[in-house]
Order: C-alpha cells, then sequence, then structure tokens
C-alpha cells in the first residue's frame, strides 16, 4: 500500500517527541512493506537540504503563531498566498505519487484548508490525534479559517461581498476550502489518549465521540539506559516553555524545598522562543535559584542521553495534554517520573507503582510528591523497572502498529 504522511514538522527538523514518533511510525510500516512519502514543512531547512530526505518532501508552508491583534491585521492576500502555495504542494504530491492512503500527523500551524481537500479528493484519509489543534480555539486560529469567519473590518466586508457577487468566493472555496472542524471524517481515525477525547467533546465536537483511542508508542533510541538509582537530589524538567508545561511550578517546588533544607536541584531543558528562554531565566534570578537551577541547551534529538543522569523526571502540565511524549521517553529510559494528574499520561500510569501523581498545578502537592520520592529507599528503581516493563509489554511499537491494522487498514478496501 502506498502511505501519505501529511505532517506540520519532521526529523531531524522536528519540534516535539511526536514528530519522532511519526518517524518511526512511517519507518514501521516501511518494514511492514508499505510505500511510504512525507509531505511536511519547510520549517528551518537549512540553505543546503537535509542530506536524510530520502522520501521526505519539505514544501509546506507554516503560518506563524499569530496574537488576535496580528490576525486581525491579515488581509485577503496574505492568508491566500500560504494557503495557494500549500494547495499547490498537496495537489503535486497526489498527483505523483496516487497514494492509496493519507495518514495526517500534526496541524499546528498547517493550512487547514488542506485537510478537507484532502477529504473531497476521495483518498482515504486517517488522522493521529494526538495534539489540541481541533479544539476550536486552536482550530479557528488558522488565518484563511479566520479571514472568512472572524475578519469584520469594512474592508474585509467590502471583498466578501464583491467575491459573493462575481462568484470569487465560490471558485476560491472550491480550491481553499472553508469550513467547520465537525465536517471533517473521522471514521478512519484514533485519539491519543480518553482524555483528549473528553476535552474535543466537552469543546463542542461531538463527532469525535466514537473515535478509538491508541495510546502513542514511542521506540526510544536507549544507548545508555538507567542502571543505577540514589538519592543525589538531581531532578529534570523537559519540554516546551510555555503557560501549559508550566515550568514555573517546577521552580515555585525547588524553591520551597531549599526553604526546608532539602538539597535538590533540577537543570531545565526546555523548547522554545528566545523570549520564554529569557523569562525563565528572569524569574529563576528572581527568586534566587541561581545556584540551585540551571537552563541547560540542547539540541532536537538529544535529551536521551542525559536522562541516565537524574534521579527523577518533574512532569508539570496542566493544560490537559493530551499524551506528552518526553515522560514516556524518560520512562522507558528508566528514569522515575513525578506526574502532574493532567491529560493523557495519567491513563498509563499508576500512583506508587509505576510513577507518583500529585495535583495539578498545585505547587505544595508537587513539592509533597518530590519529598515523598526522596523517601524512597530504592531511589525510585522498583517504581522505574515496573513502569518500563509495562510500557515494554503494552505500548510497544508492534503493539501500536497491530491495533493501527483494526482501526485503519482492515477498513480500507482491498
Amino acid at each position: 500500500m502506498k502511505i501519505l504522511i501529511i505532517t506540520s514538522r519532521y526529523p531531524p527538523l522536528g519540534a516535539s517527541g511526536h514528530d519522532v514518533r511519526c518517524q518511526q511510525v512511517a519507518e514501521a510500516l516501511s518494514v511492514c512493506g508499505h510505500r511510504l512519502q512525507v509531505l511536511t514543512s519547510n520549517y528551518r531547512v537549512p540553505p543546503g537540504g537535509v542530506s536524510t530526505d530520502k522520501g521526505v518532501y519539505r514544501e509546506f508552508v507554516l503560518s506563524a503563531d499569530l496574537t488576535d491583534e496580528q490576525l486581525s491585521q491579515l488581509s485577503y492576500q496574505d492568508v491566500y498566498a500560504i494557503d495557494f502555495e500549500n494547495t499547490g504542494a498537496l495537489d503535486d504530491r497526489l498527483s505523483r505519487f496516487s497514494p492509496d492512503l493519507v495518514m495526517v500527523w500534526g496541524c499546528d500551524l498547517l493550512s487547514k484548508s488542506l485537510l478537507m481537500r484532502l477529504q473531497q479528493s476521495g483518498v482515504p484519509v486517517a488522522f493521529d490525534l494526538h495534539g489540541n489543534w481541533l479544539q476550536s480555539e486552536a482550530f479557528d486560529r488558522d488565518p484563511w479559517q479566520w479571514w472568512w469567519k472572524h475578519q469584520h473590518s469594512f474592508s474585509a466586508r467590502m471583498r466578501k461581498s464583491m467575491m459573493t457577487l462575481t462568484g470569487a468566493r465560490r471558485r476560491a472555496w472550491a480550491k481553499l476550502p472553508v469550513y467547520d472542524r465537525s465536517e471533517l471524517d473521522f471514521s478512519l481515525s484514533w485519539l491519543a489518549s480518553e482524555s483528549l477525547r473528553e476535552t474535543l467533546v466537552k469543546d463542542g465536537l461531538q463527532e469525535i465521540s466514537p473515535v478509538p483511542f491508541v495510546y502513542s508508542a514511542l521506540k526510544p533510541n536507549i544507548t545508555e539506559p538507567k542502571r543505577h538509582y540514589t538519592h543525589t537530589g538531581r531532578l529534570m524538567w523537559a519540554g516546551r516553555l510555555t503557560e501549559g508545561k508550566a515550568p514555573g511550578l517546577a521552580l515555585e517546588a525547588i524553591s520551597e524545598l531549599n526553604k526546608i533544607g532539602e538539597e535538590v536541584s533540577l537543570d531545565i531543558y526546555g523548547m522554545g522562543e528566545s523570549y520564554e528562554r529569557k523569562a525563565i531565566r528572569e524569574r529563576i534570578n528572581e527568586m534566587g535559584l541561581q545556584d540551585s537551577v540551571e537552563m541547560v541547551a540542547i539540541r532536537s534529538g538529544e535529551i536521551m542521553k542525559h536522562y541516565a543522569n537524574y534521579d527523577a523526571l518533574l512532569v508539570t502540565s496542566q493544560c490537559d495534554d493530551p499524551f506528552p511524549m518526553t515522560p514516556v521517553e524518560a520512562m522507558m529510559v528508566g528514569l522515575p517520573c513525578i506526574v502532574s494528574i493532567d491529560g493523557g499520561l495519567p491513563e498509563i500510569v499508576d500512583d506508587g507503582q509505576t510513577a507518583l501523581l500529585y495535583e495539578r498545578g498545585n505547587s505544595q502537592a508537587l513539592v509533597a510528591a518530590i519529598q515523598r520520592f526522596l523517601g524512597l529507599s530504592d531511589a525510585g528503581a522498583g517504581l522505574a523497572v515496573e513502569c518500563r516493563r509495562n510500557l515494554q509489554q503494552k505500548y510497544s511499537m508492534q503493539a501500536y502498529i497491530d491495533k493501527l491494522q483494526d482501526v485503519v487498514f482492515s477498513k480500507l478496501p482491498l
């Protein structure tokens, strides 16, 4: 079977663990005998290209992450240009490759008109739903969708009226569809967690209710699994430096622990924009944590080799995170995790058996969980070993591919 994967970003130029997972799933499907191509964005592509790009076409243009004010200033020409270029890339790849199935992966900052255009093409479309892009607020921030639905300036209203009268609106929508997210067909799709289903249904997307969930698998390249468990007081935090990931909560916990005499330190492996990194550094200084907390610079894909050097990973998400991959990666290496009760991750771990859980957004609860961890006589070895065994048995890449057989491939015409 010929499978085309559509995604916002793709390694080695990815931005998250789910980008790495996309590559691993593509490789696993290739091993099963399927023929794969990937159509992704030109995100951070160097002038000389990427040497490992066989079968990967980096042609999409991602929109910027815009504020409300920036969205309101976009002209019709601005929003049309990006979607028009992306549609050309999609149409060309569909024509050249003629896939039997299109698998849609990451969609953040990617033109949403492409999804309906795919659906209208007649090619079966499957969605790996692991992020928040389907939530109403995020979906309607797509520039093309937003301009037609929410741009009410005088000039925009005049243009819309003129395009309607001349038929230009119908022609534009035929090429670049404007639609509601409920019009997408999710019959061949799967969700990363029950938590994501609940979030989307609560947000008004009832059509997602019957979609099954398949917990995301990851096959980490473990060069050095953690073998030694001691209480050195070295903790780590890793992820995007956003409010939802709540790195500030970890800083508050370290500050409180230092005040009560606990000798702990924290290394932050933060990904994000320069202003986000600057904000965390300033907060570290304001809280007087320069001797206890360090910001660690790291390149994409390098964090794996650092997990074994720490006692535990702090997971502080408070944004209904559907299924973060960094903690799963750490667990597979054998690093004990202290996890906020948020999103889909708590669905695959048990408190006191495979991880330590605490109430999300509560710094005192995190402090108590860290103290609980420091009180473990085996320094978390039992948690880590049981967690890793559980992941390998129930959530391996092979188990994931087997479930895709039931959810997707068994439903396709022969």
